[in-house]
């Protein structure tokens, strides 16, 4: 598309244009000078690229080599003490309330969730907000455990609680909780482990003490969740179907005060690996067969990339991998999905409306595990649809 520019100052008017390119594979791309005449110009504009017109000159494409992508590495411990007052520590994103550096931690300072109902603001007319919480750590975090201290500042009541969790992978735009698993410690000393919306384990503790330091640790072995409270095993729970493999750290509350301190992210010394290796369906190590519909699909969908297929029984995909377990993440539309899977031409498993009808992400367009292998043998993948 041809675009005509008109320069109504009489010296810019006389000065030569300079015109850069960038578009998704390069950026800033000379593409030479335009000398205006009688104060006009015309510049060619191609689609899916920006433009940049100047009179200066002297710029020059930046030659700084960015560094490699890498995981955030483990173990990671956050103790907040060499932060001021009122900030943020690094890494941490919130997605509800505020949390910020604040005296009296456990040792030293700590960090508080300071916004209380008397003072939250309004919701957008289009899009609630969620109870407070903040994530952070690395998306690919797959066998851990991480600790902390939390202190519920005396409130011993249902309604007050501290989140600690893992595994997030997806923070909703709504007045949702975190797609992961989380402990949500009540004041009154109610408990529930919970993958998103769904519970699944809770239980009570007797004579629990809303005014003290108390510490939680939750361990992520493959399908295996162990919650440790103040140093005593409080539950442990295999979610298998429909279980999530890796993801952020969160921590959270309700819309009242509530204090962390002494973070630790901690890789597992007798369980391996600690990071999970996730790959996009576009990804040329996956081989399609049959009628396939590769789109650009949202910000829910992984690297933005979803692959549909009708399902007649004549479409499927492979992958060769090298590892021990496998996660099939997709999208779960209408709770209608059903496939086979093979391992080395053997079929292993079969994938039904009823293995997910508990998943975290059950009828609804967000990507969501269907399907968990984990001791694998083989390393030639299949699957059926």
């Amino acid at each position: 598309m041809i675009y005509e520019f008109v320069v109504n100052d009489e010296k810019a008017s006389r000065k030569k244009v300079h015109v850069w390119k960038s578009t998704e594979e390069e950026k800033f791309m000379y593409s030479g000078s335009i000398t205006p005449e009688k104060g006009t110009f015309i510049v060619e504009i191609e689609p899916f690229s920006i433009y940049s017109i100047t009179t200066t000159t002297g710029q020059r494409k930046g030659n700084f080599e960015p560094p490699p992508s890498c995981h955030l590495g483990l173990p990671y411990y956050e103790t907040f003490d060499e932060y001021a007052n009122g900030s943020q520590p690094r890494y941490f994103c919130d997605q509800g309330g505020a949390f910020e550096i604040c005296e009296n931690g456990f040792r030293g300072k700590g960090l508080s969730q300071v916004i209380t109902r008397d003072i939250r603001p309004i919701d957008w007319v289009y899009r609630k907000t969620p109870d407070p919480y903040t994530i952070f750590g690395d998306i690919d975090w797959s066998n851990y455990s991480v600790s902390c201290w939390v202190n519920l500042e005396g409130q011993n009541v249902a309604t007050a609680y501290a989140m600690v969790g893992g595994r997030v992978i997806d923070s909703p735009c709504n007045e949702n909780p975190p797609v992961g698993y989380y402990l949500k410690i009540h004041g009154n000393g109610f408990w529930e482990l919970k993958r998103y919306t769904t519970t699944l384990i809770k239980g009570t503790i007797e004579n629990f003490d809303a005014t003290k330091w108390h510490h939680v640790k939750i361990s992520f072995k493959d399908s295996k969740i162990e919650v440790f409270l103040d140093n005593a095993k409080l539950c442990d729970y295999f979610d298998e179907i429909g279980g999530i493999s890796s993801g952020l750290v969160v921590l959270g509350s309700g819309y009242h005060k509530v204090r962390f301190d002494e973070i630790s992210v901690e890789p597992l010394e007798d369980f391996t690996p600690a990071y999970a290796r996730k790959i996009d369906d576009r990804d040329p190590s996956i081989r399609y067969i049959g009628k396939w519909n590769h789109i650009f699909a949202s910000y829910s969908d992984y690297r933005r990339t979803l692959s549909e297929t009708p399902g007649n029984g004549f479409s499927y995909f492979e992958y060769t991998f090298e590892g021990a377990g496998i996660n099939i993440i997709g999208n779960i539309v209408n709770n209608r999905i059903k496939a086979d899977i093979f391992l080395d031409g053997v079929k292993v498993r079969s994938i039904n409306v009823d293995d997910i009808e508990n998943g975290p992400k059950k009828n609804c367009s967000v990507e969501s595990p269907i399907c968990h292998l984990e001791n694998i043998q083989s390393n030639l993948f299949c699957i059926l649809l």
